[in-house]
């Protein structure tokens, strides 16, 4: 049983390596859509649509994938696929055109739908060719050889990565470069070439780490995979436990599981069943069973590890009961589908001693044997188990036909638990038949396995042994260190108490010279010793004095640039008010010699959008707060009273302000000064005619959403509905579009009841406490 759990970890692990860089939840990917959606609207250029398409390709396939390919999700794909290719098309975009194949290609392939698959490839390899993209023919032939996964040919697999990376590293695509030779590592692995494997999933390593790219965990995975098949069960633990370390580390705890189950194998292969089940079930705990049959292949080899490790222990009742409460959820479809629960059912039965049940299972096996597809590992088990049962119900004849080609399977596979199951058979058989002879060659043969077999079990717990060992050595080690630097520590501290001992004793010494000259020798080459760990000290001290000296300088250094600098800040703002100032007058003057209307009104405009700047610098001048925020409630109030003592309208028009507590960045302010005082001067100008009174409301809010709505709105006569706000080319309209556009915002401007002008933008902004 545990060969059948390696293959078909192995064969999910590398199905799943494809999309775990994509595997995550599904909120994280919706927010993924909506933010390159948003990137999508926001692109000004044709080109720059055809690249934000195909960036929103890869997250839309997956979505499809993760969700169950709904009616809704398919739809979304393939229209922006079809946009995206339309578009290339038309711009004669190679990039675009063959991207669009390509993704498309992918999805019939994760459909099983390989004739589609078919059809679209050459469609993108032609047009990567016709725009001569590199980068885009390294990336077909690495979906190619991703898609021949399904297949046994691992050399024509092996061809199309090496002309996938040449075109990468040409196009300088190291991260795809990268998957490249972890793909080419993980068929060599396939193929038993694992120590070809090994150096190139070392040599993906180092290219991770050179790139930046945390998550190592995988590979490191595929490196215990090899070092255990290869009997190097001290290095298979080691890359095992880092990878689990790295990916809770890193949170990447989309394919947990696996990094468990890694390590129940490794400990199924050292004879280790209690670790093994330990492992197992928290890989089982860890992952979210689906109806794909991949996952129920992954959640029975989990549960079928559990099992063996149970009846390795002698809990055979306890594997039963286990099988028969996981199993319990799965569909009655798919119980007749999933040949290897059935083949779990077989072996945990028999294991048992629950016959019974056993031939229910091989007879159900038996007769889907032509649908269900094993690995050589699976059939041997499947005939050893159908011989062993065939024995104990007296069905000799059975029992030599499913031995026979056990034991041509198990030693063309090299499976020396099922050569000496086998052998087992042979001999009994060979005794009830009265072929003693034959009986006792077989037994012996038996007798060799089972030994063999033995020896295997203690090498592996020698090995398990040697690991515990090392990492107890490693442990006593750093706990020697720990103690021999707390011991330092403790000499350091008496030898200064010691030295102070010594210099009152020295005095007694003198007396006592003649008589005690040798131990007056040994002290003295004690204080000698005190001496030079004294003068280490004040060595030290100095160091340490200098330090805090060039430390304090820096500081010192630090504030006056700091003062320097809120000088200056300051120091220019008040020159761009006092510049503003004198544009002010400069205008004031122009006036004067004016007598048209029309010139009037607009020097006063001028004047109070320049007002309206001159406020912001005012503000950031007199403020103690060195940096760019504005407080709008008391700037707006500023500048509608501005207005309204120019206009002389306090009488006439009365101004209502509801603005939250919000300071905005001088960028978003400035632009929003101008557009108040467009709004404004427009309401005062035009929405009460002949006098009228009325009144200027004007509403600052952040939404639910984070933005924030400024909205400014009066009870006049409301904008002429013969012209059309959105087209109008007057300054004044055409200056608050344009200042609407330069913060990102939304400008919208609604008729009824008087005028309401509404943008919602995102603030760059804190609100005040």
């Amino acid at each position: 049983m545990r060969t059948k759990l390696l293959q078909c970890f192995l064969a999910t692990l590398l199905s799943l390596f494809f999309v775990s860089g994509q595997l995550r939840a599904q909120q994280a990917l919706d927010r993924r859509i909506d933010s390159l959606k948003q990137l999508l609207d926001a692109a000004t250029t044709d080109t720059g649509r055809i690249s934000r398409r195909l960036a929103l390709m890869p997250p839309l396939l997956l979505k499809c994938d993760l969700n169950g390919n709904t009616p809704e999700d398919s739809l979304a794909f393939f229209q922006n696929t079809a946009s995206c290719r339309q578009l290339a098309q038309k711009l004669d975009n190679g990039r675009g055109i063959g991207g669009s194949f390509l993704w498309e290609a992918n999805y019939y392939f994760n459909r099983g739908n390989r004739d589609k698959r078919n059809e679209l490839m050459p469609q993108a390899f032609a047009a990567f060719r016709a725009a001569k993209d590199t980068q885009g023919l390294g990336t077909a032939y690495y979906f190619k050889a991703e898609m021949g996964a399904e297949t046994d040919d691992k050399q024509a697999r092996l061809l199309l990565y090496d002309s996938a990376l040449i075109y990468l590293r040409k196009a300088g695509d190291r991260q795809r470069e990268m998957r490249c030779l972890k793909g080419i590592a993980s068929i060599h692995l396939v193929m038993g070439k694992y120590d070809q494997g090994i150096n190139e999933l070392r040599s993906v390593l180092a290219l991770q780490r050179q790139l930046g790219d945390t998550r190592i965990h995988y590979t490191t995975d595929l490196l215990a995979h090899a070092s255990y098949m290869k009997g190097d069960y001290k290095k298979a633990l080691e890359y095992a436990n880092f990878s689990l370390q790295n990916c809770l580390k890193t949170a990447d705890t989309s394919l947990l599981f696996t990094f468990y189950q890694r390590l129940g194998i490794i400990y199924s292969w050292m004879y280790s069943y209690e670790k093994s089940y330990y492992y197992f079930e928290k890989a089982l705990g860890s992952m979210k069973p689906g109806n794909v049959e991949m996952m129920r292949n992954v959640e029975v080899s989990l549960i079928s590890g559990m099992a063996e490790s149970l009846l390795e222990r002698g809990h055979a009742s306890e594997a039963v009961a286990l099988i028969k409460k996981r199993f319990a959820s799965f569909r009655p479809e798919e119980v007749a589908r999933l040949g290897i629960l059935q083949l779990v059912y077989l072996d945990v039965y028999y294991s048992a001693g629950l016959y019974a049940e056993a031939q229910k299972a091989l007879a159900l096996m038996l007769r889907k044997n032509d649908e269900w597809a094993y690995t050589p590992l699976d059939r041997t088990l499947f005939l050893t188990r159908a011989a062993q049962l065939s024995y104990k119900l007296g069905k000799y004849n059975d029992a030599a036909l499913f031995g026979d080609s056990a034991y041509k399977m198990a030693a063309d596979i090299s499976a020396r638990r099922y050569i000496m199951d086998n052998r087992e058979i042979f001999y009994k058989l060979d005794s009830i038949k009265g072929n003693y002879l034959a009986a006792l060659n077989a037994h012996r043969l038996y007798k060799d396995a089972s030994d063999a077999l033995q020896a295997d079990i203690k090498d592996k717990h020698l090995g398990e042994m040697l690991v515990r060992y090392e990492t107890e050595q490693k442990n006593t080690e750093l706990a020697s260190l720990s103690k021999e630097s707390r011991l330092q520590q403790a000499t350091i501290r008496q030898g200064v108490v010691l030295r102070n001992v010594m210099l009152v004793a020295s005095c007694l010494l003198l007396l006592l010279l003649l008589l005690a000259f040798n131990r007056y020798y040994v002290k003295r080459r004690a204080n000698r010793l005190l001496q030079d760990k004294q003068d280490e000290i004040n060595r030290q001290n100095i160091i340490l004095a200098q330090n805090i000296e060039d430390e304090k300088k820096i500081t010192a250094e630090k504030d006056k640039l700091l003062t320097e600098r809120e000088w200056l800040i300051k120091e220019i703002n008040h020159r761009v008010k006092n510049n503003l100032q004198v544009v002010m007058s400069l205008l004031d003057t122009q006036r004067i010699y004016l007598k048209d209307e029309v010139a009037l009104n607009a020097i006063n405009d001028s004047q109070h959008r320049v007002e309206a700047i001159s406020l912001i610098h005012k503000k950031l001048y007199q403020s103690n707060r060195l940096n760019t925020k504005i407080s709008m409630p008391a700037y707006i109030r500023e500048l509608t009273d501005y207005l309204s003592d120019s206009f002389g309208i306090e009488d006439s028009v009365s101004v209502h302000l509801s603005v939250v507590p919000v300071d905005l960045d001088v960028t978003q302010a400035v632009p929003l000064g101008l557009i108040i005082n467009e709004a404004f001067t427009n309401a005062v100008k035009y929405a009460f005619i002949n006098g009228k009174e009325g009144e200027i409301n004007i509403h600052m809010e952040k939404t639910d959403s984070g933005n924030i709505l400024l909205q400014i709105s009066d009870n006049g006569i409301g904008f002429p509905k013969d012209i059309d706000w959105r087209n109008s080319q007057s300054l004044g309209m055409s200056l608050m579009r344009g200042l609407a556009k330069q913060i990102d915002g939304h400008f919208e401007l609604l008729n009824g009841h008087g005028t309401t002008l509404k943008i919602i933008f995102e603030g760059t902004q804190s609100l005040q406490a």
